[in-house]
């Protein structure tokens, strides 16, 4: 489970549905994609959906910040290379593009280790396979008024029981 490679990729899908909320434009889920090859073929990958931008800047911070990092290292020692990662960052700062860019990798990692011992993750950590309820996402106040009535009441058509609705903005 020796990290051979990292690779990255920058995908940008179209919405189905926009989402409309009310401080934010999106047109596309933009997504960063990263694969970490181990030495044995095993290859995990992670994603981040950044929201507002920055995808070059956190393909950057991956190759040129965390890439060199983990070269080498086991990529079962996920725990062990994430405090690798946060030590080395303390100047860079310990939120925003750097810390995004880890959590691709974290994912990754983690998705590495499940694919070698042929679990999903939630066994691996110890979960029951017991079913999780899915809640309806996406009445934003960007829609106003009766459009988060008519996306909510699409939601109860489609059989979900609970929804998650924004309340608030994040910006003044």
């Amino acid at each position: 489970m020796i990290v051979k490679d990292i690779r990255t990729h920058l995908l940008s899908v179209p919405f189905a549905d926009r989402p409309k909320t009310g401080f934010l434009t999106l047109e596309n889920i933009d997504l960063l994609v990263v694969e970490i090859e181990t030495a044995s073929g095993v290859i995990g990958t992670g994603h981040l959906h950044p929201l507002a931008g920055g995808m070059r800047t956190l393909e950057t911070c991956v190759h040129e910040m965390l890439k060199p990092l983990l070269i080498g290292d086991d990529a079962g020692e996920v725990e062990t290379l994430w405090q690798k990662m946060w030590q080395a960052t303390f100047i860079q700062g310990r939120m925003g593009i750097t810390v995004m860019a880890m959590s691709a990798l974290d994912i990754a990692l983690w998705d590495a280790v499940g694919r070698a011992q042929g679990k999903p993750l939630w066994r691996l950590w110890g979960g029951k396979g017991d079913p999780l309820p899915a809640y309806g996402s996406g009445c934003f106040r960007g829609l106003g008024h009766d459009g988060m009535i008519e996306k909510a009441e699409r939601f109860v058509a489609q059989g979900y029981t609970a929804i998650k609705m924004q309340v608030a903005h994040l910006f003044t």
